[in-house]
């Protein structure tokens, strides 16, 4: 079978053409969780769950139990249905990758084999194992892969999801809501909830602004990275060190908002001698690699290249991996070192 997308799987699953064995995954850990339910929910009735359901943690796996569980008859039902969450398809020893194989070749009628990661996440490009099981699933059964949805789409579904709790939402908030907390739809969903929530209760008009999100959402450390480091070019020496504070009130870690800044500065240079070579910010984000996730750094990277030289964007470049060695070096305070950094680079 093809592989399919999400529009696809959902409409198999609410025709109950169900296949024998699915896996999903991908970096909307929501949404492979969801359809993981739904299916699971068409295969098996509430009252016989007991019965004709079995589910395995990957990191506890038995491929004997797992072959049992497949192989027996359901009870009182057409159907049962296999469950195995999170199995690290690399971590598995060759044997039990091969018995794996060889169990999912022919597996009985009556059982669906659901497989879906939610915490983990697979590399199809740079694993060879995880690629072949997947190309092998997908001869007999279905393979859905859930990557994360563009911000036009994440903008309109966040805006009709606020419009049925009777609460106002409209675009230009909703990006500024995905850029402080994530492009991740199971963490807006979160967020968006607490939102809704908080305006109905403070009786604010039943309507979502800036100022709500700020006083609720908690920035993601990528957000606040970045405006710290256009902080750091504007020279806003204020705003700089109020946001490195902000950091640190968060309890983010020394090490975790260097890397955060690195890959500003890194994202930085790389949009600065794109424009001087004539490259477009599609090219860059092609060329490097950056996934969805990340689409909208490299815009902005684009956007504020030119308030410095390629020059000054190596010499920030260079204080932060000074800032690197003696973080990981010294016992001087890892606060300090940070603070003498922002005031080295302004």
């Amino acid at each position: 079978m093809p592989k399919l997308n999400e529009t696809e799987l959902k409409q198999r699953i609410a025709q109950g053409q169900l296949a024998n064995i699915f896996f999903l995954y991908g970096q909307e850990d929501f949404f492979v969780s969801k359809y993981a339910k739904e299916i699971i929910d068409k295969v098996v009735a509430k009252q016989f769950e007991s019965f004709n359901l079995n589910w395995f943690h990957g990191d506890k796996l038995s491929l004997d139990e797992l072959e049992d569980a497949i192989e027996s008859l359901p009870m009182m039902a057409d159907r049962k249905c296999v469950v195995v969450q999170n199995l690290d398809i690399d971590g598995l020893s060759k044997s039990d990758y091969e018995k794996l194989n060889e169990l999912l070749k022919s597996p009985n009628e009556m059982t669906v084999v659901v497989f879906f990661a939610n915490k983990i996440q697979y590399d199809v490009k740079k694993s060879s194992r995880v690629k072949t099981f997947l190309n092998f699933v997908q001869k007999d059964g279905i393979v859905c892969e859930f990557t994360i949805k563009d911000k036009s789409t994440l903008k309109r579904e966040l805006c009709s999801r606020a419009k049925k709790e009777s609460v106002e939402l409209d675009m230009p908030i909703a990006e500024y809501f995905i850029d402080r907390c994530s492009m991740n739809y199971g963490i807006l969903i979160k967020e968006l909830d607490k939102l809704i929530h908080y305006v109905k209760g403070m009786n604010q008009g039943f309507e979502i602004t800036k100022k709500a999100i700020d006083l609720c959402c908690i920035p993601t450390i990528e957000s606040n990275a970045f405006k710290l480091s256009n902080a750091i070019v504007q020279k806003n020496y204020e705003k700089a060190f109020l946001l490195l504070d902000e950091l640190f009130y968060q309890r983010q870690e020394p090490l975790a908002i260097l890397g955060a800044l690195d890959m500003c500065f890194y994202d930085l240079y790389r949009a600065k001698v794109a424009i001087e070579s004539g490259k477009t910010a599609e090219e860059v984000q092609s060329d490097f690699g950056y996934s969805p996730t990340r689409s909208f750094a490299i815009r902005n990277a684009f956007r504020d290249a030119r308030a410095s030289s390629t020059v000054q964007i190596r010499r920030y470049i260079n204080i932060l991996a000074e800032t690197d060695y003696k973080l990981k070096s010294s016992k001087a305070d890892q606060q300090l070192l940070l603070e003498q950094m922002i005031a080295k680079m302004i």
